[in-house]
């Protein structure tokens, strides 16, 4: 009898037990799902205050933009910006150098039109504002090949103090640490210390909310990112101005490009850096070449050996090529490159 009170005394307290843990269980979820809730709204709240900030900084660009222009036509009533507007590049380089035109009245002459465009597209972003003070000291700059022409460059080009969001809210109030190769290039060659940039972007998005796939491609494309830099940082400690790369052999047969692609990972490689690359015809398949070819063992006679005579077999007339390499932005150095190799093919034929 005793024995089955115990039963019954412990059975009850196991289902207390259980009851209790039910009960903690219950509030922890609660509590979670509360947190949870609170973490979301504030993030929500976070990323409409950044936009709300994004916006008003554009608003307040495009305004003194606009009060700068009118100050500048009111002062300066005989500037005739709609012929300005009508010049080529070549025209409008010429009349500048020979001092008919200043760029003061190009600058104010583009904004108008500009901010006038914008407000049927909302296509502009920002107005660097930075551009007016440069007015002061262009003058000295007249050999620059665009000096005192205005520049425009998409917001997806970073600017030093600039955000460069692409359009996606994790990347506001991140402004750039330092000017891209492309913004360096045209201040260094081009346009010197002239900063005119109207920058552009068509319809400027801003995403709220993101996937999770998403998170996950941002972080590959900053893997990416950070490859290119460290491959143009080593590059240039090696003071290597352009390179050249043999291309393993001619076009492969049918069917076996997807075979073989880690054979020409080492040219392929250039498209994931984004560096500008051409390839320059050196030299044809001979009758000779598929003669050799058929006492091809390869280097470790293994399965890639096999693979790739196989692809390469019958390739008689076929193009034999290398690529020439160059630091993003520097296509012109690739393309003299690729002339220098054009040029000595030439001679060698002779």
């Amino acid at each position: 009898m005793q024995a089955l009170q115990n039963i019954e005394q412990f059975t009850k307290g196991v289902k207390m037990d259980k009851w209790a843990v039910a009960l903690v269980t219950g509030a922890t979820c609660v509590v979670g799902s509360v947190v949870m809730l609170v973490k979301k709204i504030s993030s929500h709240r976070e990323t409409e205050e950044k936009i709300k900030r994004a916006r008003n900084k554009r608003e307040e660009s495009l305004q003194r933009a606009e009060q700068a222009v009118l100050r500048y036509k009111e002062s300066h009533p005989t500037t005739d910006s709609a012929f300005i507007l009508t010049l080529s590049l070549s025209e409008l380089t010429q009349q500048l150098k020979e001092g008919s035109l200043t760029p003061e009245d190009v600058l104010y002459s583009y904004m108008e039109k500009t901010l006038a465009v914008n407000k049927k597209l909302n296509c502009c972003t920002e107005i660097l504002l930075e551009s007016l003070d440069q007015l002061t000291t262009v003058g000295s700059n007249k050999d620059g090949l665009l000096y005192g022409v205005p520049v425009s460059v998409k917001e997806n080009i970073t600017f030093k103090n600039h955000d460069c969001s692409c359009g996606v809210v994790i990347n506001l109030d991140q402004p750039a640490e330092k000017d891209s190769v492309l913004v360096q290039v045209l201040k260094k060659h081009v346009v010197v210390d002239l900063r005119l940039f109207l920058v552009f972007l068509p319809a400027l998005v801003l995403f709220v909310e993101l996937g999770e796939k998403v998170p996950e491609l941002w972080k590959q494309h900053a893997a990416v990112e950070d490859y290119i830099q460290e491959t143009i940082a080593h590059w240039r400690s090696c003071n290597i101005d352009v390179l050249l790369c043999p291309v393993i052999g001619p076009a492969y047969n049918f069917l076996y490009c997807g075979k073989l692609s880690t054979a020409a990972s080492y040219t392929m490689l250039y498209n994931l850096l984004t560096f500008p690359a051409g390839v320059v015809t050196v030299s044809t398949v001979t009758t000779k070449d598929e003669e050799e070819l058929k006492h091809y063992k390869g280097c470790y006679q293994d399965m890639w050996d096999k693979l790739f005579k196989e692809a390469v077999t019958g390739g008689e007339g076929l193009p034999v090529a290398v690529q020439c390499v160059a630091l993003p932005w520097q296509d012109e150095l690739c393309l003299r490159l690729m002339k220098e190799v054009e040029q000595l093919v030439k001679e060698s034929k002779k």
